[in-house]
């Protein structure tokens, strides 16, 4: 079977934040070998039970919410926009829809914030009277996740919405961490905290949030973004959850959560390699074909724009080198003209 076209018309809009480079991903497929062929895909568009990751969102989109959530809006960078269109297109989401960020590099990156605040300015009209979903591209929940029932509840409580799932000592330098009252409303957030001490909370929050007004979301990032416009840590602006703990933070604003078991994501090549195992059992080949299209010449020009990805982070780091150089030797030349 064939998935049903987006209902554009329902109240949702998904907006997926898929910007990011991969460079510790990257690194990691390396010094493996057998998954080289990988090089230059972006992780929301890596193989995950047989169909690219961000499927199995359109697949939750197009059934169990579908009278809920319609058009998907995708931000990411110059170097994956080919390969992101060429996703879309094959399943039914208009090109316009997928947005470049004006970027080429990690280290000229915006910033998952910026990126987020770019969609909603650039996608007015269509984020016009809607809700908003906002979730990184490389997420995966386990099969406990009720899409319709978080959004049908738990996102119509305040302002906005997210989730939660216990974790470790161990893991709590490397996730968002929410402190929930009784009610389920979120008092607190904190952005990846360096010690143990600094909350008693083990709650980990995913980068999945939900927004009941777009209106709001709007004017709420770009009063983040204001206050935050000399910071010189990109890390200010990189992370989403650096914008949630803010939110929270708001008087006029209010965040309640739902729990969840756990999630998945694709840090690096491990996080690939469990988040793949899982779900390729989940998900059959011949499941994955009625489910999705695909044709020979979506695998020709899958190829070609990886290509074009790794040729154009070549480019830009030669051109910065020549750059170097040039100023090298100018300012040699410089130094022998005071020298005479």
């Amino acid at each position: 079977m064939v998935l049903p076209a987006l209902n554009t018309s329902a109240a949702w809009v998904a907006i997926v934040l898929a910007a990011g480079y991969g460079t510790r991903f990257e690194a990691g497929l390396e010094s493996k070998p057998e998954l080289r062929d990988l090089l230059g895909t972006p992780k929301g568009l890596l193989p995950c039970g047989q169909v690219p990751l961000l499927d199995h969102w359109l697949y939750k989109f197009r059934t169990e919410a579908q009278d809920l959530v319609g058009n998907v809006v995708v931000v990411t960078n110059e170097c994956f926009k080919g390969q992101f269109r060429q996703w879309a297109r094959k399943r039914g989401i208009p090109g316009e829809n997928v947005l470049g960020d004006g970027t080429y590099t990690n280290a000229g990156r915006l910033g998952a914030v910026k990126d987020l605040e770019l969609v909603v300015r650039e996608k007015e009209k269509l984020l016009q009277n809607k809700k908003v979903i906002i979730m990184a591209s490389d997420l995966l929940f386990y099969e406990d996740f009720n899409l319709r029932s978080f959004l049908e509840s738990t996102a119509m409580r305040g302002t906005g919405a997210c989730l939660f799932y216990n974790i470790t000592d161990k893991e709590l330098s490397k996730r968002g961490i929410v402190e929930v009252n009784e009610d389920g409303k979120v008092v607190s957030f904190l952005e990846k905290p360096s010690s143990a001490w600094s909350t008693s909370s083990r709650k980990a929050c995913p980068p999945l949030y939900a927004m009941k007004n777009n209106s709001d979301l709007l004017s709420l990032l770009q009063r983040f973004l204001y206050q935050n416009d000399k910071a010189t840590d990109k890390e200010a602006t990189d992370a989403p959850g650096k914008f949630w703990s803010w939110l929270v933070e708001q008087e006029d604003v209010s965040i309640y959560s739902e729990e969840v078991n756990g999630r998945f994501d694709v840090g690096d090549v491990e996080d690939y390699l469990e988040t793949k195992a899982y779900f390729d059992g989940k998900v059959n080949a011949t499941m994955s074909q009625q489910l999705f299209m695909k044709d020979d010449s979506d695998e020709r020009l899958s190829l070609e724009w990886k290509l074009m990805a790794i040729l154009s982070t070549v480019f830009v780091g030669a051109m910065s080198i020549r750059t170097f150089l040039q100023r090298d030797t100018r300012t040699d030349a410089d130094a022998e003209t005071l020298t005479l």
